[in-house]
């Protein structure tokens, strides 16, 4: 299975942003998020990639696993909870605007499949 460590710039945050991609493109973008306190390579190492191996090796759909930043928003009691607020506005715009249209551009695909919840999956 192909994997790909993806990281950029994003003016969003103002810093660098990681996620990992599985599968070579072509299928459903499938965004999973991991969970609280997690990082982007959670699902990899919880072996649920594995588990969806067979649909991301013939095609079906891609595997997006961007990073989480809760530490940095929901969980920071150290800022007030407007600033918490904000930064997660911030986090929301680098996967709507940039995780987005860089699924729609790489794989021409006008929808995804999101996983925020367990054994959730929406469509956007």
């Amino acid at each position: 299975m192909q994997e790909r460590y993806i990281r950029w710039w994003t003016p969003h945050l103002s810093r660098d942003f990681e996620m990992l991609a599985f599968g070579p493109g072509g299928g459903l973008p499938l965004v999973i998020f991991p969970t609280s306190f997690g990082r982007y390579y959670q699902i990899k190492d919880f072996g649920l990639i594995d588990a969806v191996a067979w649909f991301v090796d013939s095609g079906r759909v891609t595997i997006y696993c961007p990073d989480a930043i809760d530490l940095e928003s929901f969980y920071n009691k150290s800022v007030h909870p407007a600033d918490r607020m904000r930064t997660h506005l911030a986090y929301e715009n680098v996967i709507v605007r940039c995780l987005r249209f860089r699924s729609a551009r790489v794989l021409n695909s006008p929808r995804c499949g999101l996983w925020g919840k367990p054994g959730r999956v929406s469509r956007c």
